[in-house]
């Protein structure tokens, strides 16, 4: 799912998306990304998809950065 509250207007704010003054944001981006009544919202919910992977890849911390051994002070499982 993902974070929600502030993390989440701030995403879809710098893609393109700010949730308007007084309006509920989970209605917002449920219209937003609704494809049932709005097919034309398809390529807003695929550009979402991908600025949100992309998101992803620069969140997640690197394999090589998770190896224990490369970590000063960093005890690997099990030791």
């Amino acid at each position: 799912f993902g974070p929600t509250g502030s993390p989440a207007l701030e995403f879809f704010s710098k893609n393109g998306h700010a949730c308007p003054a007084f309006t509920n944001p989970a209605e917002f981006f449920l219209d937003l990304i609704n494809t049932d009544f709005h097919r034309q919202n398809q390529k807003v919910v695929d550009e979402l998809a991908v600025a949100f992977t992309n998101t992803l890849k620069t969140s997640l911390p690197r394999p090589e950065s998770n190896n224990p051994r490369s970590t000063p002070g960093a005890k690997a499982p099990g030791i």
